[in-house]
């Protein structure tokens, strides 16, 4: 009756009778040359391979994720979505070795951004099909979130931040959240034959193939696959323009009688097949299912950060970020008892300097921490046999609030940029970009309190931010929507004090420390072009330095003399040499 039933509405059902359930080629604009050379065939040998394998069950643990279904809340045409995330998925929790938490990648943020490959400026093609090699290009380049952000709604909508992750309030409707979690690929490539795919999954985990699947694999699976020790097995013959579906192989096997399988996790619900998988032979390119294949290797940073603790959430405020201390005396102190390593933030003032102090909480008392942060520049010297050697010279030393203050100011810059420009505008410019973050944190910037502009702060910031236009004169996130740091705030710190020690930047005179918050801000706002911004147009404090005027100084010599001296950094810097 089930068979019946499902064949009737098969005669009349569109995506039945087309045969297509959602898998476009991008082959004829997207070239399968991986943007990072790995080779498949040396992560494992073809003599280490099991008989069996399956990623279901290996030590007895399960390392695959929960079915889906593209199917609902209305038929939509994402296979190609669906095939390519339960891969990912999968290789997350591999990769993690099946630790709390289970990923679930947005399916419906893929659908809303991944971008048509023949026309970028056209609407992403979602529902109306695309291929896996479409979506590791994307996270290459982008991070999305989970499900929790977006769940799936089987229809195309808008890549827009609200369509990408978002909260509700009753009686205050939606907005959008720009402090999820966010996922993306580190490299991805193409593989073909029955090897190389045995090879990908055992090394790394589930892979995403496509198949040219019809009618009969549709509405008949059961039946056909009973006949045959539980193994879907067709005797037509296929090509490429018939491959119409994508999903994903998570292992292989072998039945009593002989029959080799893959295992293969389907999209269409656990009331088909077996509770949505299926045994496919294997070796014989069955379906087309051994012609193409993808794999990529997730990336998850940002979730251990925050499974690490150093990131918490709130349910409308952005994320706090926890950092560990050292094991360093702390002043100000009257406690009998060892300090927790851990600190905090407290608010005192809406405006930079001092409108955050660090602290130690333990058992409601509060202690500040005085703690300075010293990090090694591209500068040091060291005693050898033949006398003190110099590789450059010096170190840069700065308390733990400037690194904090740093840190969340270029944060937020991030996140504004990742909103995209109000009104549709092309691109962001410094001074409209400044005027913005002073609109939404209610305060300047911490660049002011250095007395450089905005451009130069973010070029310290090299990996994240980057500067463009025929004078340069806009801002942009050198990976789109990625609104993560990438750089190390300690690596920005040092680029700013070796600007200053090697002249490229200056020091301003009649623009120094940061006094009065709102004529400063005035002042500021008139000198905020990237013409005035520029690392060498920007005037800031020097560093006092310690050049030697030889790379071997005897032992038994006199003491070293600098040859250039200049004046010391009053805004938290120490000494280089």
């Amino acid at each position: 009756m089930r068979i019946l039933v499902f064949g009737l509405i098969c005669l009349v059902w569109p995506p039945c009778v087309l045969g297509n359930h959602g898998y476009r080629s991008s082959r004829p604009w997207l070239p399968r040359a991986a943007p990072v050379s790995l080779i498949t065939a040396d992560l494992v040998s073809e003599d280490d391979l099991p008989e069996a394998f399956d990623w279901r069950s290996v030590g007895g643990r399960n390392f695959v994720t929960s079915d889906v279904n593209q199917h609902i809340p209305q038929y939509c045409g994402s296979c190609w979505i669906h095939g390519t995330t339960a891969a990912l998925n999968d290789r997350i929790k591999v990769m993690r070795k099946a630790q709390f938490p289970d990923v679930m990648l947005s399916r419906q943020v893929l659908m809303n951004c991944v971008p048509a490959p023949d026309n970028a400026s056209a609407p992403p093609p979602g529902c109306d099909g695309g291929d896996s090699w479409m979506i590791h290009k994307y996270l290459l380049e982008n991070d999305v979130p989970d499900e929790t952000c977006m769940p799936y709604q089987a229809r195309n909508m808008q890549c827009t931040p609200a369509d990408q992750c978002r909260n509700c309030l009753p009686k205050h409707g939606c907005w959008s959240i720009n402090t999820w979690t966010g996922y993306g690929v580190s490299s991805y490539g193409n593989l073909s034959g029955e090897v190389a795919m045995m090879k990908e999954i055992y090394a790394r985990g589930p892979i995403a193939c496509s198949f040219a699947t019809d009618a009969t694999f549709m509405m008949n699976y059961s039946k056909v696959a009973s006949e045959n020790d539980g193994v879907f097995v067709s005797n037509k013959t296929y090509t490429a323009d018939d491959i119409d579906h994508t999903m994903e192989v998570t292992g292989w096997g072998q039945t009593a009688s002989g029959i080799k399988y893959w295992t293969v996790r389907n999209s269409w619900g656990t009331y088909w097949g077996s509770n949505g998988w299926l045994k496919l032979k294997r070796g014989v390119n069955m379906l087309m299912s051994e012609s193409e294949c993808d794999w990529a290797v997730p990336r998850f940073r940002e979730l251990d950060d925050v499974l690490a603790g150093h990131v918490l959430g709130s349910y409308i405020s952005k994320p706090s970020r926890l950092r560990h201390t050292r094991s360093c005396d702390i002043l100000d102190s009257t406690l009998e008892e060892p300090l927790t390593y851990y600190k905090s933030l407290e608010p005192i003032k809406p405006h930079w300097p001092r409108s955050w102090r660090r602290l130690h909480l333990i058992d409601g008392i509060r202690v500040r921490d005085m703690d300075t942060v010293v990090v090694p520049s591209r500068n040091s010297l060291s005693k050898t046999k033949k006398g003190l050697l110099r590789s450059s010279s010096g170190t840069v030393t700065y308390s733990s609030t400037h690194r904090l203050k740093v840190d969340l100011d270029a944060q937020e810059i991030a996140y504004i940029l990742g909103d995209g420009v109000p009104g549709g505008g092309h691109a962001w410019t410094p001074s409209r970009l400044a005027v913005e973050f002073r609109t939404r944190t209610g305060r300047p910037g911490v660049w002011m309190h250095y007395d450089i502009g905005l451009a130069s702060f973010l070029l310290l910031f090299p990996k994240t931010f980057e500067v463009f236009g025929p004078a340069n004169e806009y801002v942009r996130l050198v990976r789109k929507n990625c609104r993560t740091l990438l750089d190390n705030v300690e690596d920005a710190m040092v680029r700013l004090a070796m600007g200053r020690e090697d002249g490229r930047i200056h020091y301003n005179i009649a623009d120094s420390a940061f006094q009065d918050p709102e004529d400063k801000w005035v002042k500021h706002m008139n000198d905020l072009s990237f013409a005035s911004a520029s690392p060498k147009a920007h005037i800031l404090p020097r560093l006092t330095t310690h050049r030697l005027k030889a790379a071997y100084v005897q032992s038994t010599g006199a003491a070293m003399a600098p040859d250039r001296t200049s004046r010391s950094d009053a805004l938290g810097f120490g000494n280089l040499g």
